[in-house]
């Protein structure tokens, strides 16, 4: 959880400039009466529009697609393990039985092995984590932490995988 630490509570937008907009409105009225309600009415609709429509939306829109990429790769090495554990064809089965029978042991002792499982944990926390971020409104510049993150998070699974499977081999072999 300390990858999204402070992305939550700065997704929500300052209540300071609706309020001092607002309190401008009705000072409008007061003074101006009529045409105070008309450029009021004229403010408001502005504001609104402003706030609803944001010019960065394809910033945002591409921000979010690379994180999901980069998620669903976290997602395929994930399908890759289940596969090698669980799976039912030959070369599942020659993997599993002959050739790295330790990398289904997460108790194992081999430090490459170990830390391929603590992640593979971990991964799929993180993936349901991001996913419930990914569904609130956020900046640009708290998608780019989140990409960054997610990044991170899956060239570092990678690595382990690879490392992983390097190990289980040359155990095997011993």
């Amino acid at each position: 959880m300390p990858e999204f630490a402070g992305i939550s509570d700065a997704g929500r937008r300052p209540l300071w400039p609706y309020i001092a907009i607002s309190f401008a409105c009705v000072c409008l009225v007061i003074w101006l009466r009529f045409p105070g309600v008309m450029l009021s009415i004229i403010i408001i609709g502005a504001t609104t529009f402003m706030t609803q429509h944001r010019p960065n939306t394809r910033e945002i829109d591409s921000l979010r697609a690379s994180i999901r990429l980069t998620l669903e790769d976290i997602q395929d090495i994930l399908t890759q393990y289940d596969k090698f554990e669980t799976g039912a064809d030959m070369e599942s089965i020659a993997d599993r039985t002959l050739y790295r029978p330790a990398l289904l042991d997460p108790e194992s002792s081999d430090p490459d092995i170990e830390a391929f499982h603590y992640l593979r944990k971990t991964s799929r926390r993180f993936l349901t984590r991001a996913d419930g971020h990914l569904t609130k409104a956020l900046t640009i510049g708290q998608l780019e932490k989140i990409l960054e993150v997610t990044d991170r998070r899956a060239s570092d699974f990678e690595e382990s995988w690879i490392a992983a499977r390097r190990a289980a081999k040359r155990l095997s072999e011993n």
